[in-house]
């Protein structure tokens, strides 16, 4: 499903600020199956998940997730196929605070014009936050944060769920929440690609790959 073929990326490439953030990674990953990409800060994971993501391109080398080639999309092309395709769960949740829980979940949907409210209700149900709606961003606990960040990724039902260090900013209690959460995701069918460090998620018991990065590459 997921093909990275001898990807590459180089920051300020050309400048005197050049700086080669990836080198010639390379793995394929299958529908519905689970991959955890670890190592240090710096070695190369969030740049290796906003590559998959499209959220910029390679320098060299191509991903490739069903059948199609996102590395080479147009910009406007590859933002549609992230919208439909995949769910992002950043590190800081990237909440926007005077706007509410309701309003942040349904904020992928907004370009198409899609209509994902009745959805979007019954995911804040599902996770417990219904008395929480329509309250701002900004006044929600850490843990709230984070289930509607959860939401948020889930709204377009994408098949590929990315997650940047997803347990960085969680006490030991809301990191074996996520895991629950990241759990059931599996059972829905969902591939995952996880970036961290944190032995917690490098220790979840559950069926999951395991890539090792180390200044950009693979170790």
């Amino acid at each position: 499903m997921i093909c990275v073929q001898n990807v590459s990326k180089i920051f300020h490439e050309g400048t005197p600020k050049a700086f080669l953030a990836l080198k010639d990674v390379s793995f394929d990953l299958q529908r519905g199956q689970t991959l955890i990409l670890q190592g240090p800060s710096g070695s190369g994971k969030s740049t290796l998940l906003g590559l998959i993501a499209s959220f910029y391109t390679p320098s060299s080398g191509q991903i490739i997730i069903d059948k199609t080639p996102i590395s080479s999309l147009p910009e406007h092309f590859s933002a549609a196929f992230r919208r439909k395709n995949i769910g992002y769960i950043f590190q800081n949740f990237q909440l926007i605070p005077n706007l509410t829980l309701l309003e942040n979940v349904l904020i992928p949907a907004l370009p198409d014009k899609v209509d994902l409210s009745k959805r979007a209700k019954k995911l804040i149900q599902e996770f417990g936050l219904e008395s929480k709606i329509n309250a701002e961003a900004s006044t929600l606990s850490g843990g709230e944060q984070q289930r509607t960040a959860l939401i948020r990724a889930l709204i377009t039902d994408p098949q590929i769920i990315l997650a940047d260090e997803p347990t960085a900013n969680l006490d030991a209690t809301l990191s074996s929440i996520l895991l629950e959460n990241l759990t059931k995701m599996q059972q829905d069918g969902k591939t995952i690609i996880i970036a961290t460090h944190d032995p917690l998620l490098l220790n979840w018991n559950a069926p999951k790959r395991i890539i090792s990065l180390k200044d950009g590459s693979l170790v």
